[in-house]
Order: C-alpha cells, then sequence, then structure tokens
C-alpha cells in the first residue's frame, strides 16, 4: 500500500470507528437507528448516491452475542469479583461505568450475575458512574451508616480482534 493508500485507509478506519459508536450510542436508547453509509463511502461514489440503511437493537444485540462480547464482559467481571473474595449476595451496589455499559443488554446480563437489580435508576449514565461512585462513597463515610470495606478499582476491559 502507497502512503497516501494508508492515509486514505485510515481515514476511512476512523470514520467507521466514530459512525459505530454513534449506533451503539442510539441503540441503547432506542429500537433501531441509520446508519450513514454515506458518511462512510463519500469518498468512493457519486455525491448523489444515497445510501442509508436500518440498524435494529435486535440485530445489534445478536451480532454482540455472536462475537461473545456479553459472555466476556461478565466473565471478566466474575474473574474480578472472585479475586476480590466477593460472594453473590453480599454485593449492595453496582455503578457501571464508560460507554459499554450503556448497552442494556450488558445491564440486564449484571443484574442477573449478582442476582438482583443492582441498579435502581435506568437513566443512570454510565458514562458518570466515577464520580456517582465517588459521592456515594462520600455519603456512606459522611453519614457513618456503614462502613465501606471495598471498592473494586480494577477497569474491566475487553478487547476482540476484527
Amino acid at each position: 500500500m502507497t502512503q497516501k493508500e494508508t492515509i486514505t485507509f485510515n481515514k476511512k478506519l476512523i470514520k467507521l470507528k466514530k459512525e459505530s459508536e454513534r449506533i451503539k450510542i442510539k441503540l441503547s436508547n432506542k429500537t433501531d437507528t441509520e446508519l450513514d453509509l454515506e458518511l462512510l463511502l463519500s469518498d468512493d461514489y457519486d455525491n448523489n448516491i444515497i445510501v442509508n440503511t436500518i440498524i435494529t437493537r435486535k440485530e445489534f444485540e445478536e451480532e454482540c452475542y455472536k462475537r461473545g462480547i456479553y459472555e466476556e464482559f461478565i466473565n471478566k467481571i466474575k474473574q474480578v469479583t472472585q479475586r476480590k473474595g466477593y460472594k453473590r449476595g453480599n454485593i449492595k451496589l453496582v455503578i457501571l461505568n464508560s460507554g459499554i455499559c450503556k448497552i442494556q443488554r450488558i445491564r440486564e446480563e449484571v443484574a442477573k450475575l449478582f442476582d438482583k437489580q443492582t441498579f435502581s435508576d435506568n437513566n443512570f449514565n454510565p458514562l458518570n458512574g466515577v464520580v456517582k461512585g465517588a459521592a456515594y462513597l462520600a455519603q456512606e463515610i459522611a453519614m457513618c451508616y456503614e462502613v465501606i470495606y471495598d471498592i473494586v478499582q480494577t477497569p474491566i476491559g475487553i478487547e476482540l480482534e476484527g
């Protein structure tokens, strides 16, 4: 590949990643969203061509399931909680943070894992999880009703090829 082709490829890859992230975020709150192929293909085709398609949350979830994303995510949580000595039922609250945690299916799987609903508010924004966790901890310490023994500060991330 020439340097120009490499630059063009990298630009397209960046566009694809941004569009993928936008779709993931939209599907967290909606049942379907439009994939803007015109944006992704604008350099390759006549600008008069409009190419759009609808992606549903069900299709997105099926693809994530096929690729093992849910299973890998839950396995990481299990590894961390086992390593820290947590047992099912003694965890009072789970605050998820980061973009993947906005996916409704991830939230459902985590709730199943801990055998209870760990999130009382479906409008909770996991992107603000660190701030809310710090506020929760400060409240607990200030009220002195309960001692918090441990906080899992281990980032739980997964990376998949492709």
